[in-house]
């Protein structure tokens, strides 16, 4: 890779994944335009072997490794996207695996948003037909993306946004500070184009900690900001309820059934998941189908 200027960075924070985060580096420099891009890998002061792991590939000029002198928790996901130099900078997890032809994709997303910059978001669900979807309304990008949105994988910034990640940071504490950054953002960038060809898989985490409380982070943070957009009339009263429902029927109905049957492949908190929801949704007439979900 020369010193020209990168269209897109992938951004990688990491912490204690080290044999996670190089099956996710293997699968970005294998790819046919993996030497357009940049990779930042930001470690945030790892004990097990990342570092070592990263000098693996070294002779890469395109892939710059940046470790904390202490960890910084959540601020890492800004500190990585700060540290890059490309004009589009994608955020991704360490668990993250590109599907061949991935790169390819991000970079022609990248191109053909370069001129407007409406916010670019890789959904990568495969649900939109065809696979890219231009949104100009708070109300259309909740009702497309729903809980979607605290996917960290599909954030990307352009570089001018980098003096905007103080609301990512000062957020950090929520664990959900990328969701007053994306709505705010959003409406800098006057939209956003989502893109939603399934480029990417995520690895299962062995033992993956949700100790932080599922309620508490999804329902109470995440939510929590959400209506803080409808108290201001930016986002109807309609469009939150419909994503109460999509949080409840599509994603703590599932996180329910595993704590029952496949618990042991994660850290839970010690809430009683089952007994703050039906105090939070109890009156709603879907809150049946829940319980229908759940036999």
């Amino acid at each position: 890779m020369s010193d020209i200027k990168p269209l897109l960075s992938i951004c990688i924070p990491t912490y204690n994944r080290s044999g996670y985060l190089e099956q996710c580096l293997e699968s970005i420099v294998h790819q046919e335009r993996f030497g357009e891009i940049e990779v930042i890998i930001s470690d945030n002061c790892s004990t097990d072997d990342t570092e070592a792991v990263c000098k693996k590939y070294k002779s890469f000029q395109n892939i710059k490794y940046y470790k904390n002198d202490i960890n910084v928790l959540d601020k890492n996901f800004s500190l990585s996207l700060e540290r890059a130099s490309g004009t589009l900078r994608k955020l991704t997890n360490d668990t993250v695996i590109y599907k061949p032809s991935a790169i390819s994709y991000m970079l022609d997303a990248a191109k053909e948003c370069l001129k407007d910059r409406k916010q670019v978001y890789f959904l990568s669900k495969g649900d939109l037909s065809p696979d890219k979807k231009i949104i100009d309304s708070l109300d259309d990008y909740i009702n497309t993306v729903s809980f979607n949105l605290t996917w960290i994988r599909s954030l990307a910034i352009w570089e001018d946004d980098c003096k905007d990640l103080v609301i990512l940071e000062d957020n950090s504490k929520s664990q959900m500070g990328q969701i007053p950054f994306l709505l705010s953002n959003f409406e800098k960038h006057n939209g956003a184009v989502i893109f939603d060809k399934p480029i990417m898989d995520t690895l299962q985490v062995e033992k993956k900690n949700l100790s932080y409380g599922l309620y508490k982070v999804f329902y109470e943070s995440f939510l929590g900001f959400i209506k803080q957009y409808v108290d201001l009339g930016k986002i109807s009263a309609e469009s939150y309820e419909n994503l109460r429902k999509d949080l409840l029927l599509d994603f703590f109905c599932n996180w329910i059934l595993i704590q029952e049957f496949d618990s042991e492949r994660y850290e839970f908190s010690d809430e009683n998941l089952l007994e703050l929801l039906d105090k939070a949704y109890c009156d709603d007439s879907y809150y049946k189908d829940f319980k229908s979900k759940l036999q």
